[in-house]
């Protein structure tokens, strides 16, 4: 019987391929892994943009409204942080996605700090709540990224790409 992991690559394989073939991906990968690593970085990077041409924006949607320019130049500094992340990640997904695993652990630690951030500091847990949603996808991802079985597959299609 297939577990809910293969089930969604089956389902998610033409998305992938697609995704993938536009980023420059490897091929092995499993799907959920190209299309999560995708779908982070791209949210990731368009975060910083946002937060770099409208900081007030950004922050509301953030669940914590901001009232100065200091307090803009905050947010623009977290969302050029954001927009680096992002681009690590699909950087690694393109050249060394065995990373990736381990580099998941670290980005989880980014929505985890969201929620704990906007229900303390923001308009509390209803605030909060979106940044759960950050957590079970990059959670997800973690899982799926951990138990990609395409990685010596992946290295070899880099390798070929060089060659």
């Amino acid at each position: 019987m297939a577990t809910v992991l293969e089930t969604l690559d089956g389902l998610l394989a033409p998305l992938s391929a697609l995704l993938g073939s536009i980023v420059g991906a490897p091929r092995g990968l499993r799907p959920l892994t190209v299309i999560g690593a995708v779908a982070l970085s791209a949210g990731l990077i368009i975060l910083g943009i946002l937060s770099t041409i409208s900081p007030a924006f950004a922050a509301t949607t953030y669940g914590m409204p901001i009232t100065s320019a200091t307090e803009a130049g905050w947010v623009t500094a977290t969302g050029m942080r954001d927009f680096g992340i992002g681009l690590s990640s699909l950087l690694l997904l393109r050249n060394q996605p065995a990373a990736l695993p381990s580099f998941l652990v670290g980005v989880l630690l980014i929505p985890l700090a969201d929620v704990a951030i906007t229900a303390a500091y923001g308009d509390g847990l209803l605030a909060a709540a979106p940044h759960f949603g950050g957590v079970i996808a990059v959670g997800v991802l973690l899982i799926a990224a951990r138990g990609d079985s395409g990685y010596e597959l992946a290295e070899r299609d880099i390798a070929g790409r060089k060659a």
